[in-house]
């Protein structure tokens, strides 16, 4: 039987450009970038041109983009950067407040509360019912000891593209009428190599990608700094990254991953009409499924601009998500139960339940992504068993609570997932 994968969201299989540049960069360029001799300076200028590459792709000046081991690291550094800050001036953690919100990835949402255990300030946003992270809601949060807001760009479990370049907008127009000057950082994880990326234009003061949700290797990344001098950061040692991030440079990774972000980049636009096209199949057919969910309720075709057409979140309750994985995969058919990155049911449910759907509900659902190389044959394969084992194990209907939402948030979204009669 043959393996059908659905779970790009958490990460794409190897591109074969990746690993030949891979493999011929850690040969032919082995030396270490810092080091002085010829091997050293061939290694350290294939760095640079790397970074030329990935800034034309991410519409940034190179100086602006620092290398990493992926997004985790990337976003830890900018919010201990604001640790560092309050212990060099010697201010009180309480004079600093941190903006987040609930549908954050949990490698900014669990330092965002770590902050809160030191003492830092720590509001939460949360999005609407379609979870979409509203600016008026952000607006209400601010104030004159507001440091630092951290918004996502595209939410890794439900596809909701959120509205950064108002949210920023919202941010500056706040930073200019009380002269407080707000950074705003964005996790750009899912955006990368799927949906149109301007640095330039969203006008974030810092961002972070990996390489590994576009076919590169796991434990590479960057950091981008629009202004770098305006974070100081905690990680001391060699002053690779122009002390930045210290560290030995992975030459050979960085070469392939700028590689493989230019390949990509004229091919976003193409992939987008193609993914929309799987993702609206399979958006169609799941309601031909009784009693299938999708998550949210609004989210009605893959056209839809405010959800990524690679990623869709569904139910089959009361059927526990983490058993329909399991059936699933004894079907050679891999999808995930929420993020690859949460590690216990209740960070697993906490982007849905801020949405308004009921804990009971959300412990039902399964996250379904696909990526360039899906075919309509992978999606048909998923419905098949979706319909055959999944749905078959799952009572028709179930409680009526188990569907009511708690809390509607915002004017543009109807509330709760949508349910499916066939």
């Amino acid at each position: 039987m043959r393996e059908v994968y659905l779970d790009w969201a958490a990460t794409a299989p190897p591109d074969p450009l990746f690993l030949d540049i891979m493999h011929e960069t850690a040969t032919r360029y082995y030396g270490n970038p810092s080091s002085v001799h010829r091997a050293g300076t061939d290694a350290a200028a294939v760095m640079e041109e790397a970074r030329m590459r990935l800034a034309r792709g991410l519409g940034c000046l190179p100086e602006t983009l620092f290398f990493t081991s992926g997004a985790t690291e990337s976003n830890n550094m900018t919010i201990q950067a604001l640790v560092k800050r309050a212990l060099v001036l010697k201010k009180d953690f309480s004079a600093y407040t941190v903006i987040t919100s609930a549908i954050e990835h949990a490698s900014l949402w669990e330092p965002a509360q770590m902050l809160k255990k030191l003492g830092f300030g720590v509001k939460t946003v949360r999005p609407d019912a379609g979870g979409i992270i509203q600016p008026g809601a952000l607006a209400r949060l601010m104030d004159k000891q507001t440091a630092v807001v951290m918004i996502m760009g595209v939410n890794n479990e439900t596809g909701a593209v959120q509205p950064v370049k108002e949210l920023v907008r919202g941010v500056r127009d706040f930073s200019a009428a009380s002269g407080k000057n707000i950074l705003f950082h964005c996790d750009l994880v899912q955006a990368l190599g799927k949906l149109p990326l301007s640095l330039r234009d969203l006008d974030v003061d810092s961002a972070s990608i990996s390489a590994h949700k576009i076919g590169g290797l796991k434990g590479t990344g960057a950091l981008y700094l629009k202004t770098p001098a305006n974070l100081d950061f905690l990680s001391v040692g060699g002053g690779q990254e122009k002390g930045v991030r210290p560290g030995t440079e992975n030459t050979a990774a960085i070469a392939a991953f700028a590689a493989l972000a230019e390949k990509q980049q004229p091919l976003i636009r193409p992939h987008l009409e193609q993914s929309r096209e799987k993702m609206d199949m399979l958006i169609s057919e799941i309601g031909t499924i009784p009693a299938a969910l999708i998550f949210p309720e609004c989210r009605t075709a893959a056209a839809d601009a405010h959800y990524s057409p690679y990623i869709l979140s569904l139910a089959f309750p009361p059927l526990p998500g983490e058993v329909a994985v399991r059936i699933l995969n004894d079907h050679n058919i891999y999808v995930s139960a929420g993020s690859a990155c949460h590690s216990h049911k209740k960070e697993r449910t906490r982007v849905v339940e801020s949405m308004g759907v009921p804990k009971a509900l959300a412990e039902c659902m399964i996250r379904v992504s696909i990526g360039p190389a899906t075919t309509s044959e992978d999606i048909a394969a998923f419905l098949q068993a979706a319909r055959k084992h999944v749905a078959a194990r799952s009572r028709i209907g179930g409680p009526r609570s188990l569907n009511k939402p708690q809390h509607t948030t915002g004017p543009r979204h109807s509330a709760g997932p949508r349910r499916h009669t066939g």
